[in-house]
């Protein structure tokens, strides 16, 4: 299973979810690896920092392209594709992804790019949910965003990753296999568990 996090905006969370969706797999027992295709490489400093502060993440991140994508095999690993906000890094995600889960926040500027996503990927006959991260629910913009989303028939995670302290500390966070377990994740083991229980894992 490849899921990329696709989104044409950069700072919706697309390297955080990547790196707590895979911690949240392997809390499950679920082989994982993430591959990096942003040029900034986000993903793999993540890796190299948490590594340097003493708690390596509790799996692989790889640095990819269009081309380590063509080689990964059709296997029941969980593959997950950090993609780049245009570029390369975007269209191989796009390519080589069975299922896109779309980040985003409650914002105007988040949300337009959202809507442009969304239509390229339908375009492309690419499954789509959105995630909504570092929201704020009980926001006018959150509800809004929320109402549109629905009223077109968006599949979305009932899940809500909100703003967190830790989620801002990126790799200062302890998410081996022992630290994951507890609510270090965010959310995000619910983020899985609804994609297990739509038959998408």
């Amino acid at each position: 299973m490849r899921i990329g996090l696709v989104n044409f905006k950069g700072g919706v969370a697309k390297t955080t979810s990547s790196i707590y969706l895979a911690a949240a797999a392997c809390v499950r027992d679920l082989e994982v690896t993430v591959h990096d295709l942003d040029p900034h490489a986000e993903a793999t400093k993540w890796a190299r920092i948490s590594r340097q502060l003493g708690h390596p993440l509790p799996f692989p991140v790889l640095a990819a392209n269009g081309e380590t994508l063509e080689d990964l095999a059709d296997d029941r690993k969980l593959h997950i594709l950090d993609a780049a906000p245009s570029g390369p890094g975007l269209e191989s995600a796009i390519a080589h992804a069975d299922l896109v889960i779309v980040p985003t926040s409650e914002s105007a500027a988040d949300v337009q790019q959202t809507w442009m996503a969304l239509d390229t990927l339908k375009s492309r006959g690419v499954p789509a949910w959105v995630l909504m991260c570092r929201a704020e629910p009980r926001t006018r913009s959150f509800r809004e965003a929320i109402g549109a989303l629905d009223s077109r028939g968006v599949p979305r995670f009932d899940t809500v990753i909100g703003k967190s302290q830790a989620l801002k500390h990126g790799p200062a966070v302890d998410l081996g296999i022992g630290a994951s377990r507890s609510p270090r994740l965010a959310g995000y083991g619910q983020v899985l568990a609804e994609l297990g229980e739509e038959g998408l894992l």
